[in-house]
């Protein structure tokens, strides 16, 4: 319905460009010279946003909003019974990791391996 309404009205869509000026001030209408002038804008917008970026913070310091935090990571200790169930849950149908094994061959050897990995884990 709106097509139809801005169609009527002469309206262009919204995502059509016909045509667009140059820093110059220069009118381009092809779409070879739009693509250009488009370029030349995103190309530069960086260098701008760094140059006056520089100029207006100079008193500006990252570090302002960096919390220094005096923090430990820590891990509990697991039982031989929790990773027993860990390794019980593991799904047979997934992929392997990193590590190559696959899931159910973990899952099988759960009592047998539980025990060393336990030991490894804490």
């Amino acid at each position: 319905m709106w097509n139809s309404i801005k169609s009527l009205l002469g309206k262009q869509k919204s995502g059509d460009i016909t045509r667009m000026k140059d820093n110059e001030g220069n009118t381009k209408t092809s779409p070879l010279d739009i693509a250009h002038v488009l370029n030349r804008y995103f190309g530069t917008v960086a260098e701008t946003l760094a140059k006056n970026i520089n100029k207006g913070l100079s008193h500006f310091s990252p570090l302002q909003f960096v919390r220094h935090y005096q923090s430990r990571f820590t891990l509990s200790p697991v039982t031989e019974e929790f990773v027993t169930q860990q390794l019980l849950a593991l799904k047979p149908d997934k992929a392997t990791g990193l590590d190559q094994l696959n899931s159910r061959l973990l899952k099988s050897a759960a009592q047998e391996i539980a025990p060393s990995l336990t030991t490894i884990i804490n």
